[in-house]
């Protein structure tokens, strides 16, 4: 059967992936139901709401009830894809029954609130994924510093054979990029804010209906505080509509992962091949450049640990050998 969805038949690297799949339209979609039914939870358990209305809500913030498709064919006339599904949440509360928690949904807030919160939900779910493959790259990279400390291989300069070193240095180079990549991953993953401001930033909407109600319920701080907690994510104080920060620092950090990777891979695609006659070219001095290549990394290694909180990035390796001598042209 035919379907507008992308299988990502054009991009195989990618299709497939867990962060594929973390960043998909459906977990958009899901991330954008998961806040507005937390919302609703922390109305309900501040005592705005019944507790009746938070389950009604979680039952119906299941992705998979809902036409995404058709989800975004509505979205052009709004910009953006929650004003048609928080329509048909809406209209499946109804349907089963809970007219009443229809109208308590996405109560007080604006529409970039909800998306700008459930990408950030959807960055910190893609983000866990992403710091497991760092940490077992990191691991395999530091396996193959520690196993050829005195594997001598040829280092370039300018892409030039050059002096030589040990390929357990050049791991251990890796190793300290994918390390200082995952550090400031781990930064940014730990900075994502909620986002909560209602139409322009002052809640006034909120803040009016809860004072009319006058029902002695936590102030909406506390509410927007809850929700964060809630959500694993944190409360930046203030809105944020207009600053972007949160969502350039993340990329920042991301391009960071990327370099340290990419890094990695250009070194495996160019490692094979080279000229051990190089190695012994007049003042080369390869005993002597083995020693100090030798020391230098376990001293990289003790600096940047595999594992732990510090765990790097994602990556390759490399299956590295003695440097292979290079046959006479018969």
């Amino acid at each position: 059967m035919m379907t507008d969805a992308d299988f990502g038949l054009l991009d195989p690297a990618w299709a497939g992936t867990p962060v594929a799949a973390a960043t998909s339209d459906t977990a958009v979609a899901q991330a954008l139901l998961d806040v507005e039914a937390a919302w609703v939870g922390g109305l309900a358990g501040a005592g705005h709401c019944p507790p009746e209305a938070a389950d009604a809500v979680d039952a119906a913030a299941d992705a998979s009830l809902y036409d995404l498709a058709d989800v975004a064919r509505r979205s052009a006339g709004g910009g953006n894809p929650l004003i048609p599904l928080l329509a048909d949440l809406r209209a499946e509360l109804e349907a089963a029954g809970s007219a009443e928690t229809a109208a308590v949904v996405h109560r007080g807030a604006t529409s970039q609130d909800i998306v700008d919160t459930a990408l950030m939900l959807v960055a910190s779910r893609a983000g866990a994924t992403i710091r497991a493959d760092l940490a077992t790259a990191a691991a395999g990279v530091a396996r193959l510093a520690d196993a050829h400390r005195e594997t001598i291989c040829v280092a370039r300069s300018l892409t030039q054979h050059a002096l030589p070193t040990t390929f357990g240095l050049r791991a251990a180079n890796w190793l300290a990029g994918l390390t200082a990549a995952g550090r400031r991953l781990d930064a940014a993953l730990a900075a994502l804010p909620v986002q909560w401001g209602g139409a322009v930033g002052t809640l006034a909407s909120l803040t009016d209906s809860l004072q009319a109600e006058n029902d002695g319920g936590a102030p909406v701080p506390e509410l927007v505080t809850a929700l964060a907690q809630r959500l694993g994510l944190v409360d930046p104080g203030t809105p944020w509509h207009t600053n972007r920060m949160p969502v350039t620092g993340r990329g920042a950090a991301l391009a960071a992962t990327t370099a340290a990777a990419g890094t990695l891979a250009a070194g495996a695609l160019t490692a094979p091949g080279g000229d051990r006659r190089g190695l012994r070219a007049p003042g080369t001095r390869p005993r002597r450049l083995l020693r100090h290549a030798a020391k230098a990394e376990p001293r990289a290694l003790r600096a940047h640990p595999p594992g732990g909180t510090d765990g790097p990035a994602p990556g390759g390796a490399a299956v590295p050998g003695r440097v292979p001598g290079r046959r006479r042209a018969p």
